[in-house]
């Protein structure tokens, strides 16, 4: 997994920008309706359940779809953090990805 300290001073370089820049999602935005208590609760324990199956994958894939979906980090901020290219980091996303649907279909919980 990434080394807390590289995260933290990657946090630390994108200060208040990182917060403020933060993609808006449509599903969310049911005409300005935040979301419930209930709603966030079931939405951690989907990603806790999810996080069983991402800790099946090779490392280089937890650490990315960790760090992107858990962390919420963008594509530049993991490669800086990670000291890795950005196509890297988009490369390893997308296979994790396919990697991931690929061991939760297995054990019955992909499409």
């Amino acid at each position: 997994m990434v080394n807390d300290n590289n995260v933290n001073v990657c946090r630390d370089k994108m200060g208040a920008r990182m917060f403020a820049e933060q993609p808006t999602d449509p599903v969310r935005m049911d005409r300005g309706r935040t979301i419930s208590v209930e709603e966030e609760a079931l939405e951690k324990f989907e990603k806790s359940e999810v996080l069983r199956y991402v800790l099946q994958l090779s490392m280089p894939y937890q650490e990315a779809l960790y760090l992107y979906y858990y962390l919420d980090l963008g594509t530049k901020e993991i490669a800086d953090a990670i000291g890795a290219p950005e196509g890297t980091v988009r490369n390893r996303l997308h296979r994790a990805r396919e990697a991931l649907a690929k061991v939760m279909k297995k054990e019955g919980h992909g499409r």
